[in-house]
């Protein structure tokens, strides 16, 4: 992704570890030269590309952070390592070629290595969206450093610890405490300084903060630094923060993700073999089958609580969750298990399958292990649940298709008999359970509705959407109803529905709303679909119908404006969300190579399909605002998305994929594909910033090539060559990735961070 420089962020670290660890012995007070060894490649067929020795220790750098193998008491060596969390995978590239030579006399004289070159530094580029990450070997030890384009990606670095007994922010976040066992290091002397308009230094705050686990001896912290100058322009720029593949060897897919109160993240879905990773913690059902539904919940850090499998003797799919206000859990899928029974509130045993197959609503304990109980929802043919939503007062609204003529608690006569299949929307007493009604969606041809929204704070209305098949050319429309009065019992289906579609197929996948509109969402393959805005890019593209909301158009809904979304080939929508703020998330798969991506964590389209993700707006410009493939070398599709509703940059993306390589990050549960089918997940940081940024800088902004900062001491060895411009401002290390500038332009900001990282040991007794 290529973008123009709009400023620049430096961070320096001094590690001085006195444990005999990574750095060499200070000179002396005398005079006393001290030797480097010096940054050199690794031996052939080791691990890592670069390593950094010490008669004691041994630092080895890989394409995702770097190992320290420390001395200790208790066992050959201690294995310490330390990454950027959610940092990509980079190859690091040497710098700072020094004079000196190494020579590896070690083993058989064949395997002698002569001659090895040795370097001051190594970068990683890009370690970050438009940042890099440096280190260097100076007498004092070993430095590390931060640069970025933009002031504002480095406002909150998180960083990561392996191999720690704990990891402490000591001293009001002015130091950092890492537990070892055999003994703490500790790391001092924050300080950080932000460059004035006039090139001048001005001291800003900054901390060390939110220490805490999030895995087995893995620790998470974050250096936080208040930036004085947050007007400048920026791009949002989305980050992949952990992943992890779920499921068997079977054919598995992730439908639904939620939330609760705590941030903690609940997916929904379905496996289709074993053995099943992560291993249930409960099986509830007699399980068995050819499907089970697959529940868990996730640490918002990607760390996982628990999981479950719900089933019985046959087919079951999981497909909505949601969380209740006590963080019990609510499923929602099709069934065709004989034997799944539930439990009643009152204790007793539950109904059995109606039909063929029935949609099911399920209630499990806040801890995954019990069911507490299931209701079969449908008739005596075949039903299935697609999405369901909370709809206050311990009500739930549920919406499907269905065969069956014999449903309960009809909310009106049905106007024409059952053919095939016919859409439905009913209302769940969670408190019996029970179904209070159903409403039968009906035309001449099958219908089926994807998607629920409800609006209780006026109206008390209902918005759902799906698609009807006509019976003579199998073409397919679009379609949005309403029920008024949805709260009650006896809810209203209103006579206006909105109906879109042209000549091929149309159909509605999703709903948003803001004050006083309704937006449907869906999947059009006419070339003659009904728009304001031209026709559809390729074989298939996604649209936004803007329709009047029913309270504000006294029930006519006209339909305002209309919008696609696509390349050139096809694409299909699957998931869509918005957060608080009104941002609209739109989740699905695509075979464009020319999708609209947009400062994506993933620009790369693979052969065949790609999932996608992006944000869209209705009323600016671009439309996209920002928009990622999600894939590998495999099938994948994006299924389910939700904004976390206690930080909403942060966006949870679910769904199915084939690619083993479906891997941006290494923090998660399991980054590593487990069959060929798999469910994944992840968490991704968007970074939008309030106003949205901008690619381009303000007017009369000169852009910065990327500014260093002059904040080290001490002078360049004898021999070294720096690689910033003569005469321009220097990094705290001397160089920084080969960054040059001449100064900063109109408003340039430059943030320098010097992190002294002092690193000293206390040593415990054996016991």
């Amino acid at each position: 992704m290529s973008r123009r420089v709009l400023s620049a962020l430096a961070v320096a670290g001094v590690v001085l570890v006195s444990w005999g660890a990574v750095s060499q012995p200070r000179a002396s007070s005398r005079g006393t030269p001290v030797v480097r060894m010096g940054i050199a490649p690794v031996s052939a067929g080791s691990e890592g590309h670069y390593e950094l020795r010490s008669p004691h220790a041994r630092v080895v750098f890989g394409e995702a952070g770097l190992t320290m193998s420390l001395p200790s008491r208790l066992q050959p060596s201690r294995e310490l390592g330390w990454r950027v969390a959610g940092g990509h995978r980079v190859t690091p590239r040497a710098e700072q070629l020094r004079d000196a030579k190494l020579h590896r006399l070690v083993g058989p004289r064949e395997d002698w290595e002569q001659d090895v070159p040795t370097y001051g530094g190594l970068c990683y580029r890009g370690v970050l969206p438009g940042v890099d990450l440096w280190f260097e070997e100076r007498a004092e030890g070993h430095e590390y450093g931060f640069r970025a384009e933009r002031g504002a990606d480095l406002r909150r670095v998180r960083l990561e610890y392996t191999g720690a007994r704990a990891v402490r922010v000591v001293d009001a976040g002015r130091g950092l405490e890492v537990d070892l066992g055999e003994g703490v290091l500790r790391e001092r002397g924050l300080r950080c300084e932000q460059e004035a308009a006039d090139g001048s230094p001005r001291a800003v705050g900054c901390r060390f903060a939110d220490a805490r686990p999030v895995g087995l001896d893995r620790w998470e912290y974050a250096i936080e630094v208040d930036v004085k100058d947050p007007e400048r322009p920026v791009v949002v720029d989305p980050l992949v923060l952990w992943n992890t593949y779920l499921g068997s060897a079977g054919l598995d897919e992730l439908r639904g993700i939620a939330q609760n109160g705590a941030g903690d993240v609940y997916v929904v879905g379905t496996v289709r073999g074993s053995p099943v990773v992560p291993s249930p913690d409960a099986g509830l059902g007699s399980l068995g089958g050819s499907a089970d539904v697959f529940v868990a919940s996730f640490k918002p850090d990607g760390g996982l609580s628990w999981s479950t499998l719900l089933g019985g003797d046959g087919s079951d799919v999981g497909k909505a969750i949601l969380v209740g206000s006590a963080n019990e859990v609510y499923v929602a899928g099709t069934t065709k298990s004989s034997n799944l029974r539930g439990k009643l509130a009152d204790g007793g045993v539950g109904d059995s399958l109606r039909g063929n197959s029935d949609g099911f609503v399920a209630r499990l304990s806040p801890s995954g292990a019990a069911l507490d109980w299931l209701l079969h929802i449908g008739g005596s043919s075949d039903e299935t649940v697609n999405k369901m939503v909370l709809g206050g007062a311990g009500k739930l609204f549920a919406v499907g298709e269905t065969r069956s003529e014999d449903l309960p608690n009809i909310a009106g006569p049905m106007p024409l008999p059952v053919v095939d299949w016919e859409g439905f929307i009913t209302r769940v007493d969670l408190n019996e359970p029970k179904t209070d009604w159903f409403i039968v969606i009906q035309a001449p041809g099958d219908e089926t509705v994807t998607d629920v929204v409800y609006k209780d704070e006026t109206g008390h209305i209902a918005y759902f959407t799906g698609g009807t098949r006509s019976q003579t050319d199998m073409s397919m429309d679009a379609f949005l109803g309403t029920i008024v009065a949805a709260h009650g019992d006896t809810p209203v289906f209103s006579s206006r529905v909105v109906r879109l579609g042209g000549s091929n197929k149309d159909e509605g996948r999703g709903l948003s709303l803001t004050s006083s509109k309704v937006v449907m969402w869906g999947v059009t393959e006419s070339s003659n679909f009904p728009s304001d805005a031209g026709t559809p890019n390729g074989v298939s593209d996604i649209f936004a119908a803007v329709v009047g909301d029913w309270l504000s158009s006294n029930g006519t809904m006209p339909v305002e404006k209309t919008r696609f979304i696509g390349g050139k080939n096809g694409e299909e929508l699957y998931s869509v969300t918005t957060d608080s703020s009104g941002h609209v998330y739109l989740g699905g798969s695509t075979t464009s190579p020319d999708f609209p991506v947009r400062n994506a964590f993933d620009s790369q389209h693979e052969v065949g399909l790609d999932g996608f993700v992006a944000r869209v707006q209705l009323e600016g410009t671009p439309m996209v605002e920002w928009a990622s493939f999600v894939g590998g070398t495999g099938f994948d599709e994006v299924y389910a998305l939700k904004v976390d509703d206690l930080n909403e940059e942060r966006l949870f993306i679910g769904g199915y994929s084939s690619s083993g390589n479906l891997r941006y990050s290494d923090a998660g549960y399991r980054p590593t594909q487990i069959g060929s089918e798999d469910m994944f997940l992840m968490a991704v940081d968007v970074n939008a910033l309030p106003d949205g940024g901008s690619p381009e800088p303000d007017a009369g902004t000169t852009p910065d090539a990327g500014t260093t900062l002059d904040a080290g001491t001490g002078e360049p060895d004898a021999g070294t060559t720096s690689d910033a411009g003569a005469g321009g401002p220097v990094s705290p290390l001397g160089w920084s990735c080969n960054s040059t500038n001449d100064g900063g332009g109109w408003r340039a900001l430059s943030l320098g961070v010097l992190v002294g990282l002092a690193l000293f040991v206390s040593r415990r007794r054996a016991r």
